[in-house]
């Protein structure tokens, strides 16, 4: 079993117990974001969201999520969400620019 296929296994667990963590959800959205789980990844960034957790990494997670379904509407707006929190964000910067690219 892959590291992260085991990170997943356990963020899932620690949320049985404590639903309402938003940093696991957010580390949960990582993991499956990580292992092209792009649905999964897009529901507990949402959940992270939904719980107040301020990071703009949780709106990249979400972002690239969205662009794996193909929604780059959404995907587009969530990488702008992220630069908004942090302007210097240089990763969200780089995956917008990558999508308006693509996309032309």
């Amino acid at each position: 079993m892959s590291t992260r296929v085991a990170d997943a296994a356990r963020l899932r667990a620690a949320l049985a117990f404590q639903p309402n963590d938003r940093v696991s959800w957010h580390n949960l959205a990582a993991a499956a974001g990580d292992l092209g789980r792009a649905a999964e990844a897009e529901a507990a960034a949402r959940r992270a969201i939904a719980l107040g957790i301020p990071a703009p990494e949780t709106r990249l997670v979400l972002a690239r999520a969205l662009q794996s379904l193909r929604r780059l509407d959404e995907a587009e707006s969530m990488f702008e969400k992220a630069i908004a929190l942090r302007p210097a964000y240089a990763d969200a910067h780089r995956d917008l620019a990558q999508l308006i690219w693509m996309r032309t």
